[in-house]
């Protein structure tokens, strides 16, 4: 870590204590401050063949096709849409024009904390929108699923961020079209980008929405360890959908995401901010630790 970055880390777990009053996060964060790259990756099991040749059989793809890709067709936007009108009418999702935006490392729990949060709000139902959820079904001329499947060495290291764009452009048009007619929605956001949150937030308060802001903390080891625990999981359960994030991407994102909801909170411009403890609960069972507002 850099002078620059170990000062951050210090100002945020300072922030910690006195906005939080969690002394746990706070060690946590200064704890990162001297994060061994190499040895932790290593002690997680990021060094195993099978890991490696994912990573690298994906760069290598992007470095071939040069970003050469078809973008999502009118029918795979039309298909998303369908799909989730068909979840808002079984899930009972109600037009009171609410949007909970949740937080979090990959693997924190974002998606798997929404009952918890529904069930802190009443019971009120919540259409989450995650672009995630798009990139599973996604497929290429030849009708090849484009998500690397491992046992068929042809489709490994398919352009991993045309599956990006693609599932964005996705989650965009579903968005779109949910909130122009005011249901309510679950937005799970890794949280390291302020900028891209706060345009977010506001073109909704535009569109009349409520806004709710809920934090899943958990530390980055353990982001790394679900992140290729749920590879292993794919890859054996349903290969057609494995996904690994780059961890070295986890490791530069780090607490950012934390230090931007705490700056959200200062902003004080939605109507509720919430942080749950994803790292010591049951799964699925984040702990409320504290919240502003409401």
């Amino acid at each position: 870590m850099s002078d620059n970055e170990n000062k951050l880390l210090d100002r945020l777990s300072k922030d910690v204590v006195e906005k939080v009053g969690s002394q746990d996060i706070a060690s946590e964060v200064i704890r990162f401050s001297h994060f061994d790259k190499e040895k932790e990756l290593k002690a997680i099991g990021y060094d195993d063949p099978d890991v490696l040749q994912y990573i690298n059989e994906s760069s290598d793809y992007m470095l071939k096709q040069g970003g050469g890709v078809k973008e999502a067709t009118q029918e795979d936007v039309l298909a998303a849409i369908n799909a989730a009108k068909l979840r808002i009418v079984s899930s009972g999702i109600t037009k009171d024009k609410k949007a909970v935006f949740i937080l979090g490392l990959p693997g924190a729990g974002k998606s798997s904390a929404l009952k918890r949060i529904s069930d802190y709000y009443g019971g009120i139902q919540f259409l989450p929108i995650d672009s995630d959820e798009y990139k599973t079904g996604l497929v290429d001329d030849n009708g090849n699923l484009l998500t690397k499947p491992l046992q068929d060495p042809k489709l490994r290291g398919i352009d991993v961020e045309y599956i990006h764009r693609c599932s964005t452009i996705l989650a965009k048009a579903v968005l779109e079209a949910v909130t122009n007619n005011f249901y309510n929605v679950a937005l799970p956001k890794i949280g390291d980008n302020l900028n891209s949150l706060k345009k977010m937030m506001s073109d909704l308060t535009r569109r009349g929405y409520t806004i709710y802001i809920h934090f899943i903390f958990t530390t980055v080891e353990t982001s790394l360890k679900r992140n290729l625990l749920r590879f292993r999981e794919l890859a054996r359960e349903n290969p057609a959908g494995v996904r690994l994030v780059p961890p070295e991407r986890i490791i530069e994102i780090g607490y950012s995401p934390l230090a931007n909801f705490l700056q959200i909170v200062d902003d004080a411009q939605y109507t509720e901010c919430a942080l749950w403890d994803g790292e010591r609960c049951e799964a699925g069972k984040p702990r409320l630790l504290k919240s502003w507002g409401k």
